[in-house]
């Protein structure tokens, strides 16, 4: 699976947030990503201790992605 930019996800969670069905499913990846943004895992997602939801999707992202994306979506991860 290829990871979208910080500006797709950006749009993606822009336009998740707009709508009342989505907005608890934008409030757990503000969780996920602030968490990831301070170099965490996100959440575990499995009981092996690399399965987590960095790993499983967003290997190839470092903490400046998430920051990235956090700054844009005005959530706090400083």
């Amino acid at each position: 699976m290829k990871t979208k930019t910080a500006q797709e996800m950006i749009k993606h969670f822009s336009e998740l947030s707009q709508h009342p069905a989505t907005r608890s499913m934008v409030r757990e990846a503000e969780a996920q990503y602030i968490d990831m943004a301070r170099g965490g895992i996100g959440e575990q997602t499995g009981s092996g201790k690399d399965d987590n939801i960095r790993n499983k999707y967003y290997s190839s992202c470092n903490d400046n992605f998430f920051q990235t994306v956090c700054d844009a979506m005005g959530w706090e991860w400083r």
